[in-house]
């Protein structure tokens, strides 16, 4: 799996333009990814082992794990762009959903309004 992420950021550096931050979280998470979904700590899953069942065990994962919900986004959005690839360029069969992995909603604060004494102060 490992040999998979190191291509993929290889492929999204030279043809997509991604930024050092952009391929760094990529591979952060793509690695966590792989590690959340192995059958032990010594054994990584190969790409072809990808399928719903894994997916929704990841997803799942995230959940219990409290991270905010713009992390869940974008370590979401990195499976499924490395999906994607491995699908489109490596040629893998599609044995997944990648519909397993929605976005959480990101709940938007509204935008603190200064009072009218606060307005004079000022």
């Amino acid at each position: 799996m490992e040999d998979a992420i190191r291509r993929f950021l290889t492929y999204l550096e030279e043809n997509r333009g991604a930024s050092k931050n952009t391929l760094s979280a990529y591979g952060t998470d793509l690695r966590q990814f792989s590690r959340v979904i192995s059958v032990s700590p010594d054994e990584y899953p190969f790409p072809d082992n990808i399928n719903q069942v894994t997916l929704t065990n990841y997803s799942e994962w995230l959940d219990r794990q409290g991270y905010r919900p713009a992390t869940v986004s974008r370590k979401m959005a990195a499976v499924r762009s490395f999906l994607e690839y491995l699908e489109q360029v490596e040629g893998y069969p599609n044995q997944h959903s990648a519909a397993v992995l929605r976005s959480p909603p990101n709940p938007r604060q509204e935008p603190i309004v200064l009072s009218s004494d606060e307005l004079q102060r000022l």
